[in-house]
């Protein structure tokens, strides 16, 4: 159901769209290759993580297939070609029905804590503009839990200097089904739930 939404609304995105059924990991290799001459941006991993970059990671113990996209500046666009605000990507059930989960991430690369704050910020408001592309396209409903991980693989969770209040994070799960977190990982538990260890 998903994925054949993606489809016919936007098959460009669908031409990225691929699958595995085992663990898997992203990493956004933009910032560290920005002055090689080869440059790189988001990369998924599966089974095995990358050794040379922090990454978030996602747990299929179940060995559910699922299938991902990673976005670009062509996924979304406004009416006058300009990119959008997204996140990095989507992954969600290969087979999905109304109440299969979607996943949204969105990495950012910092050490310093007090960027924290922005970064955060930001990202929070890539994945729920993100989230409302797909929402207002009926790609996805009320109906599917929306998992929305805002992460900075090089830190260790809580993540300092930014906090989300329990009313904004209750406000999201029921006007929305949105379940944010602040997280470098996640695990699917089945097709409709996914858990954090």
């Amino acid at each position: 159901m998903i994925k054949s939404k993606i489809n016919s609304t936007y098959p460009h995105q669908f031409l990225k769209y691929r699958t595995c059924s085992s663990d898997l990991h992203l990493a956004d290799y933009t910032e560290q290759t920005k002055t090689a001459p080869v440059k790189k941006g988001i990369e998924f991993f599966s089974p095995n993580p990358p050794s040379d970059i922090t990454f978030f990671s996602l747990k299929n113990e179940n060995q559910l297939s699922i299938g991902y996209i990673d976005f670009d500046n062509s996924s979304f666009v406004n009416s006058d070609g300009s990119p959008k605000s997204q996140c990095e990507c989507t992954i969600i059930p290969n087979i999905s029905d109304e109440s299969s989960f979607v996943i949204l991430v969105e990495l950012k690369y910092s050490t310093l804590i007090r960027n924290n704050s922005a970064n955060l910020s930001k990202a929070i408001q890539q994945l729920t503009d993100t989230h409302s592309y797909y929402f207002n396209e009926g790609i996805i409903k009320f109906s599917n839990p929306s998992y929305l991980f805002a992460s900075i693989p090089p830190q260790s969770i809580p993540f300092r200097g930014f906090t989300l209040t329990p009313a904004y994070l209750l406000n999201l799960k029921i006007s929305k089904n949105i379940i944010l977190s602040l997280r470098n990982d996640a695990k699917i538990e089945n097709h409709k739930s996914v858990s954090f260890p």
